[in-house]
């Protein structure tokens, strides 16, 4: 091989001019930018309307006492499988609360770090494999996502961990460095901490490391011992108590019903031409679930405003999203075994023409002269090649879609957006391969702007109903079953004005709910040295506000039986004990 054929083999991702290598920084610079607003700004906006049910309560607690306790939460919360989850997010949590225990600025705070986070993630990937950015500025704007950033869960913190440790492997295969390497191997490690269905991710990108790179685990070993010291001090406690939960286990009969497959009930079953256990089997091609608008849209958009038109517009255009992933499987899986080439990473190959001439005895640095003298059977790349990564990164992909695949479908998992956390990352790489792939007929730019506006539409047309609707929980709403973080705070503080344990309500979502008041209490105490009186006959119900009659829970004094409504329960109000849990009974 002369220099002139290495030069030739290589000039796809020789610098460009100097002149056009500005426009391109600018124009980058500008989609990065904007990409980072668009997220960031969508997800903490209105933090009032997010919803506050179930998990987050105990969430919440569960980070408050062990703040108050001075240590690191030990584990999760319990899942569907009756599998406790790691401690990981609940120790994000206990990092907020130290800082405010404001019910409204912890959620403002969540969705900001989460949707930044995974921002950050995406525009590393699309500089180091050289995809449009502006797919991620759309990516951003998909509704589920901007709902998850939002939401105070736990199991959601594995899509801004997930994209940043794939995206540092990434940049590691492409141009190695220890502290790529370390931030890699810390994400990889701490995901299935967050969530035990995360494995589907990490397993892939160690087992991927453990292959293609272990001579490099070896000569960069702080950058593996550090992060893997870490991770387990934060979760020593939660690996003892694992161990002693599959102790029990296998003491009381081996595997039970609940872990064998998924509960049937808790997501409800639609009547679908697809088998339920086929359809799970499916999920590497259903992933798009939460990246489009589907069943988003349903329900709640159906007047004739704009924002209800533009959203459902917008759900069909979304849906582009199914196609863009499935044409980046099959461009993944050619990409492996046919189109891309067997060449190391630059860096790698670098190392290798450095280590070549120092033994030589020649000081210079080595020039593609050089690397065509060494006869490698590849051809030569320079250091902006993305093709190694590219190709590490597809695979990673096509075993995290067959392990999906297969542990779906043994576990009969439902196809719904919550349960493709641990491979969002995996599915949007897909679609931008798919994307990438499309620039040879020219389409790049329209599949972009498709879906992009298609989402966009949906997601601004949500937070522009949250604009200008009211803050209501009203029977009237769309939802009554649901009241938003907002108006519960607002009932939360009438509550301090009374030194009353318990109340009266008629409000359904409280008597299914009750953790949710009860956390806010928590965190939200009374005033020290203020004057409660113990009024004894207090009703939390709905009552007349600004938008009109029962758009607002009120705390009333009831005088007379007539004001307390025939439906009414007693509502337990002190704040949420240490370790509650729906049903048990306290002393």
């Amino acid at each position: 091989m002369t220099a002139k054929t290495a030069s030739a083999n290589t000039a796809a991702f020789v610098s460009p001019p100097p002149g056009e290598s500005h426009v391109r920084f600018v124009l980058w610079t500008l989609a990065a930018v904007a990409t980072f607003v668009l997220a960031v700004v969508t997800a903490v906006s209105f933090p009032d309307r997010i919803s506050f049910i179930n998990d987050e309560p105990r969430q919440l607690a569960k980070a408050y006492y062990s703040n108050k306790a001075g240590t690191l939460a030990p584990y999760g919360l319990q899942g569907n499988f009756q599998f406790t989850y790691g401690p990981t997010a609940t120790q994000i949590y206990q990092v907020i609360l130290l800082f405010t225990q404001d019910p409204l600025t912890i959620a403002a705070v969540r969705a900001g770090l989460s949707a930044a986070i995974t921002v950050l993630g995406l525009l590393w990937l699309a500089r180091t494999l050289r995809l449009n950015p502006w797919f991620a500025a759309a990516i951003s704007l998909a509704p589920f996502l901007w709902v998850y950033h939002r939401i105070i869960w736990d199991a959601s913190w594995a899509i801004p961990i997930g994209t940043l440790g794939l995206a540092a492997y990434a940049a590691f295969v492409a141009r190695g460095g220890g502290v790529r390497l370390g931030v890699a191997i810390f994400c990889t490690l701490i995901l299935p901490f967050i969530h035990p269905q995360d494995v589907l991710l990490s397993a892939p990108i160690g087992l991927h490391m453990l292959w293609r790179h272990w001579r490099s685990l070896l000569r960069l070993w702080p950058a593996v011992v550090i992060p893997l010291a870490v991770v387990l001090v934060l979760n020593w406690q939660y690996i003892q108590h694992v161990r002693k939960e599959i102790r029990q286990m296998r003491e009381s009969g081996g595997s039970s019903v609940s872990v064998a497959q998924y509960p049937e009930g808790v997501v409800p079953e639609e009547k679908e031409w697809i088998p339920p256990r086929a359809k799970s089997f499916l999920s590497p091609f259903l992933s798009g679930r939460i990246l489009s608008g589907y069943k988003f849209v349903d329900g709640g958009f159906t007047s004739d405003d704009w924002g209800d038109r533009a959203a459902r517009w917008g759900k069909a255009g979304s849906l582009i999203i199914y196609p863009l992933i499935w044409l980046g499987l099959a461009v993944a899986f050619w990409s492996v075994f046919w189109r891309f080439p067997r060449s190391v990473a630059p860096w790698e190959q670098r190392a290798r023409l450095l280590r070549r001439t120092a033994k030589d005895g020649d000081s210079r640095e080595p020039a593609e002269s050089d690397a065509a003298a060494t006869d490698a059977p590849v051809a030569v790349v320079s250091r902006a090649d993305p093709t190694p990564a590219r190709r590490a990164i597809a695979i990673i992909a096509m075993g995290s879609a067959l392990f999906q695949a297969l542990l779906f479908g043994a576990k009969k998992i439902p196809i719904e957006p919550q349960y493709f956390f641990g491979t969002f990352v995996v599915h949007v790489v897909l679609a931008w391969y798919a994307v990438e792939w499309l620039k040879r007929y020219r389409l790049e730019t329209a599949m972009v702007l498709v879906y992009g506006l298609s989402v966009g539409a949906i997601t601004f047309g949500q937070i522009y109903l949250d604009s200008v609707r009211p803050l209501t929980g009203s029977p009237r709403a769309a939802r009554p079953e649901i009241l938003p973080l907002g108006m519960q705070v607002e009932a939360a503080a009438a509550l301090n004005n009374y030194a009353d344990d318990q109340v009266m309500t008629d409000v359904s979502f409280y008597q299914r709910f009750p953790q949710a008041m009860r956390s806010l209490r928590l965190l939200m105490p009374p005033k020290a040295g203020k004057d409660r009186p113990t009024a004894g006959n207090l009703v939390l119900t709905f009552g007349d506000g600004p938008n009109g009659p029962g758009t607002k829970l009120v705390v009333i004094e009831a005088r007379t039986a007539a004001q307390v409504p025939a439906d009414a329960k007693p509502l337990n109000v002190r704040p949420l004990p240490n370790g509650w849990l729906p049903g048990a009974k306290e002393e």
